[in-house]
């Protein structure tokens, strides 16, 4: 521990700040020459594989063919391209502003008093405040230091946190290591500090470095399983559609007989329309969108694997504090005191018998209000008093007191409660005035401090005054009962009769079996609230104790005072999303370093825990090490099967453990939580979810998600939604895949036969890339924004690979291309027969059939593949209103094309008799769309009720079994 110190200063002014923030800027790292820009991104498209061979295709038609043709594939270039650039770059700037949309607040000295200020507002010159779970927003200075280390790995590689404090004047050893400078984007990992803004924005070693290597140093996302499956698909179907393209060559040269220039043309033009290219990009764009969504609702998407993952979430696993409860403005509930003469031992036991009418009181501990509205007697008062002196010496109130403004800042939510009660009426008391200010008087001095240490769950601070024989000292230990109690050998016990009134009461000898009665008070305490305990020690040294001296706080001969009873309240909207999240079959598990009483209260109330609590449903953090270990020599083992409803006494590495281990068992994880404990298990879990609306959240927490609930109601509230959307964007993923695949299948089917059967092209080359242009639209356009389905949250969570290319879809799929080649196919032999019947009809009438017919037949099936499950009368018509003006251009420029006189000529078409068209559309609806929507008519039927359960609920096991009605829908 580390408490050298530079001379104070007082920070800026405001009028100093902003000459700064003129002169300097804000404090952004990102700089905007590393931004793309959007002509970058059009370049980009242009240079597409598929853009270039359509700029080859269109410039071969103007050696080999008509003006007009060639036109015609010039202007469909550059719709291509505007429609992939404004996909490409609203998917790109709407992540990239979900990354950079949560601002870190810093606790800051302006005009000599505290300040909260977002990072951005930072200058050179500030004083500001950092403590564990906290980001260095700029380059700074260490001013003054409390066991400060700081985890630079980013910038430095080193993966061991570094110490940093202010070096002893003249040591240039400590002047060459540097340990007094900090660096933006590092983490503080423990302790505390105050720090001296030195370089903000762009003048920072990471903006430095960044520029130089040109790359984001943040965290990238990773290729989501679907972006990877895409691709892989992609590559594949490519290869298969270049084979498909050559075949055609050599049918239309060698079987139809036409010019090899006309070959060349049709094959290269089959090529466009069927390589996949655009499937990758209609998946980024899925996710943008819902991303995008999520944001509207308060939930921001930092990576994309997140909304990747959010809707095959099987088991979520939530922190309690700020989760669960409200985590920010505890209620004091009660002081838990050592009630007098009940420590037999302490006095001989006809005494301790006397006391209490001839029997032994079998409670050592007292429980008394001081919020209450009863009056105290004073002996209650008394000892209040004593423990608020003590509480006081744990706290940084003593240094606010002085004018430490960093000091109150600093103070948890604990203090904060214990400081709103000594607001109130009855804790305005002189008598606890007099015992805050004579612990001031006693130890004014700050000597080190230990952070809090969430495996250990303890925290201390040391205090000293100078006599003129020695240094006295105080060390003051706070934490969980059990660790605190661990360090204590005696307890404050009762006054001598005839005391005083104020003098200080004996201390009693704290036995085993004092040991075992007060845990166990305080485990029945915890279920109505937090309780968290007090010990102290006291001594004389000759000289001033060393602020790294570890010792101070390993001493097991400390003197227990007491604990506090905190009430945290759940939040309201925890238990009925917990309810929602069991009917969407998700399961909710607790992990958290409260102890058994307080973390099954919580669970309970919540409806994580069902019934009472027995062996196997709420487990202990150690407990969990062991099941884990074990678990990890069974290779076949599902550690799901072992999974308790509650774990507590969690700590971190007992989290990340529990994420890993599901995972490695094959299931998608969910980690909820907000403070840097959760940060491992929030970075390791398939969606980490961070609860970033409280002021308590910390930003290694927000850094670790890879999403942040921002809900005004606070907590999980808002994650059922993020679920719901999640699921929602699988299943869009798949209704894309659906139409763009069986359109393609459907246009190489078409061309194949017709070559083989009849020896004629069905349709021009010009005719091929104008169709892919309306295709390509439709599937990046309009099923991104599909609304969800009425049952995506009464089904099984499954992956976003799963049932892309499972049986059903396939089916799906091979019914939808033959659908759709039976409509086109069927228009050109229509065509053809009409020919046949009346010779003088225009000859092209077969090629305008099948175009005309393709144009509506694709708007048919993309109506139908709007939805998998949800019948279209249910999810309605018009709900996605991309879609209708989709369809309406589509159909429009089909009846501009085809109908009206003198336009039709132009793209080398006959024109169509609305009789034509209306038989068309008949077609199309009997054979795409009624199929479907009666399949989708009996699979509805069969869903309604309830078909997913966890955690319990009906057909549930015994406290929160889990199980899951295996039925899923046909095409889900």
């Amino acid at each position: 521990m580390n408490g050298h110190a530079h001379s104070k200063t007082d920070g800026l002014t405001s009028t100093e700040a902003a000459e700064r923030l003129k002169s300097y800027g804000p404090n952004d790292l990102d700089d905007p020459k590393l931004q793309r820009t959007f002509l970058a991104v059009v370049w980009e498209e242009v240079q597409e594989p598929m853009m270039v061979l359509l700029l080859i295709l269109g410039t071969l038609y103007s050696l080999w063919g008509n003006v007009v043709d060639t036109l015609t594939i010039f202007v469909t270039v550059c719709l291509l391209v505007s429609v992939e650039v404004v996909t490409e770059y609203n998917a790109k700037s709407s992540l990239d502003k979900l990354h950079g949309s949560i601002a870190h607040n810093i606790a800051v000295l302006r005009d000599k008093k505290l300040t909260i200020l977002r990072s951005d507002y930072l200058v050179p010159g500030d004083i500001f405040f950092l403590s564990r779970g906290q980001k260095l927003p700029c380059d700074a200075q260490v001013v003054e230091s409390v066991g400060l280390a700081v985890d630079e790995s980013l910038l430095s590689g080193e993966s061991s946190a570094v110490s940093k404090f202010v070096p002893v004047a003249g040591s240039s050893e400590d002047k060459e290591a540097e340990v007094d400078q900090c660096y933006a984007m590092t983490n503080v990992v423990s302790g505390r500090g105050t720090f001296l803004a030195t370089n903000t924005g762009l003048t920072t070693r990471y903006a430095h470095l960044r520029a130089l290597s040109h790359k984001r140093f943040r965290q990238k996302d990773r290729k989501t399983p679907i972006q990877k499956l895409m691709k892989r698909v992609t590559y594949i179907l490519t290869w298969n559609a270049a084979a498909v393209s050559l075949l055609v060559l050599l049918l239309s040269y060698f079987v139809v007989g036409t010019t090899w220039q006309a070959s060349i043309l049709t094959a290269m033009s089959l090529a466009f329309a069927t390589i996949p290219e655009e499937l990758p990009l209609i998946v980024k764009a899925v996710m943008a969108v819902g991303a995008r969504k999520m944001a509207d609702h308060g939930a921001l998407v930092r990576r994309l694997r997140a909304a990747d993952s959010l809707g095959a979430v099987e088991v979520l696993v939530t922190d309690k504090t700020g989760t669960l409860t409200r985590g920010i403005g505890m209620d004091l509930r009660s002081a838990v005191l050592i009630a007098a003469g009940d420590f037999v031992g302490a006095h001989d036991a006809a005494t301790a018998a006397a006391q209490t009418n001839g029997v032994a009181n079998p409670n050592p501990i007292k429980a008394i209000y001081p919020a209450s509205t009863t009056p105290l007697v004073p002996s209650d008062v008394e000892r209040i008093a004593l423990f608020l002196s003590t509480w006081a010496l744990s706290t940084g109130l003593l240094d606010a007191t002085a004018g430490d403004s960093h000091s109150l800042h600093e103070m948890d939510v604990f203090d904060a409660a214990i400081l709103a009660y000594l607001d109130t009426d009855s804790g305005r008391l002189p008598v606890y005035r007099d015992a805050l200010a004579s612990a001031i008087a006693e130890f004014p001095k700050p000597v080190a401090e230990m952070p809090f240490n969430p495996t250990t769950r303890i925290s201390g601070r040391c205090r000293s005054a100078r006599t003129e024989q020695a240094v006295r000292v105080a060390v003051v230990l706070k934490g969980s009962p059990e660790t605190v109690i661990a360090h204590c050998t005696r307890a404050i016990g009762p006054r001598k009769a005839g005391a005083s009134p104020g003098a200080t009461p004996d201390t009693v000898e704290l036995t085993s079996e004092a040991r075992a009665a007060a845990l166990g008070f305080f485990h029945e305490a915890a279920n109505t609230g937090q309780v968290i305990a007090y010990a102290m020690r006291t001594f004389e040294v000759p000289d001033e104790p060393a602020s790294d001296d570890a010792g101070l706080f390993e001493s097991k001969d400390c003197t227990f005072v007491g604990g506090f009873l905190f009430h945290d309240p759940v939040l309201p909207s925890a238990a009925d999303t917990v309810a929602k999240l069991r009917e969407a079959g998700v399961r909710v598990v607790m992990a958290t370093g409260d102890g058994e009483g307080t973390a099954v209260a919580v669970a309970s109330e919540t409806g994580i825990l069902l019934g009472p609590a027995v062996t196997g449903t709420v487990v202990s953090g150690q407990e969990l090490a062991r099941v884990l270990a074990d678990a990890a020599t069974a290779e076949d083992k599902d550690f799901k099967d072992e999974l308790a409803a509650v774990y507590y006494r969690a700590s971190p590495e007992n989290k990340y453990d529990l994420v890993t281990a599901l995972q490695k068992a094959g299931h998608v994880v969910g980690m909820v939580g907000d403070g840097a404990n959760d940060g491992p298990a929030l970075a390791q879990a398939d969606v980490g979810v961070a609860v970033g609306g409280g002021t308590n959240r910390t930003d290694v927490a927000m850094d670790s998600a890879s999403l942040v609930l921002l809900s005004p109601e606070g907590g999980i509230a808002g994650l059922v939604d993020c679920i719901q959307e999640g699921r929602r964007m699988h299943d869009n993923v798949r209704k894309t895949v659906i139409f763009y695949l069986g359109c393609k299948s459907a246009i190489i089917i078409l061309f194949i036969v017709a070559l083989v059967t009849i020896r004629k092209l069905p349709l021009n080359p010009v005719h091929v890339v104008i169709l892919e242009m309306f295709m390509d639209v439709g599937a990046s356009a309009t099923f991104p924004v599909e609304p969800a389905e009425g049952h995506v949250l009464r089904r099984p969570p499954s992956k976003s690979t799963d049932g892309v290319f499972g049986w059903h879809a396939i089916l799906t799929m091979v019914y939808a291309c033959l659908a759709l080649f039976g409509v086109v196919g069927g228009a050109f032999v229509a065509g053809l027969l009409a020919l046949e019947h009346d010779p003088s009809a225009d000859p092209r009438l077969p090629v305008s059939m099948a175009f005309m017919a393709w144009l509506i037949g694709h708007v048919v099936l993309g109506l139908s593949c709007r939805t998998q499950v949800e019948p279209l009368r249910i999810h309605g018509y018009f709900t996605n209103r991309r879609f209708g003006l989709w369809a309406v251009a589509v159909f429009g420029s089909g009846v501009t094309v085809t109908v009206i006189p003198g336009v039709h000529d132009a793209l080398g078409l006959a024109e169509l008799s609305w009789a034509w068209i209306g038989i068309i559309w008949a077609v199309a609806l009997v054979l795409i769309l009624v199929p479907g929507e009666v399949s989708k008519e009996i699979l509805w039927r069969k869903m309604q009720g309830p078909v997913v359960r966890a955690n319990g609920g009906p057909n549930r096991g015994e406290n929160g079994g889990h199980h899951v009605d295996e039925r899923t829908p046909l095409l889900a």
